[in-house]
């Protein structure tokens, strides 16, 4: 089974606004992403985010840097490539579970998560 590869970019750098776009383009020879609406940035300017090819109980897709919740407890999407897979991090639970601990994202599991926000814009969601 395939998944669809798209990506997403937070944008940052200095005069730029900081905001979540969707990559239409990424140019490695010019060093630059090109977003919707034909925005440019330059490496740099950007933390590229990919899709893991879930989506959460909403239908909403699931990127690296989300912040999902499942059950009680809130978790973090990243990419490890040294295994080529998509991981959690469990950041905060009200039950016993251990802060740290890392595990598959499932796709058995999806209808349970519900993305709540991402790391860039609502890292408050963490505390």
């Amino acid at each position: 089974m395939s998944r669809e590869i798209k990506f997403r970019a937070y944008t940052f750098g200095e005069g730029l606004k900081k905001s979540m776009c969707r990559v239409k383009k990424i140019d490695f020879s010019d060093g630059e992403i090109t977003c919707e609406h034909d925005y440019k940035f330059k490496f740099g300017e950007f933390e590229l985010m990919q899709f893991t090819g879930l989506k959460d109980c909403n239908g909403v897709d699931i990127y690296e840097g989300d912040i999902l919740r499942f059950g009680s407890c809130v978790e973090v999407v990243f990419y490890e490539p040294t295994i080529g897979r998509f991981m959690t991090e469990l950041k905060k639970c009200n039950d016993e579970s251990e802060i740290g601990e890392i595990s598959s994202l499932s796709p058995y599991y999806t209808d349970n998560y519900e993305v709540i926000g991402n790391i860039y814009e609502n890292s408050e969601l963490l505390k």
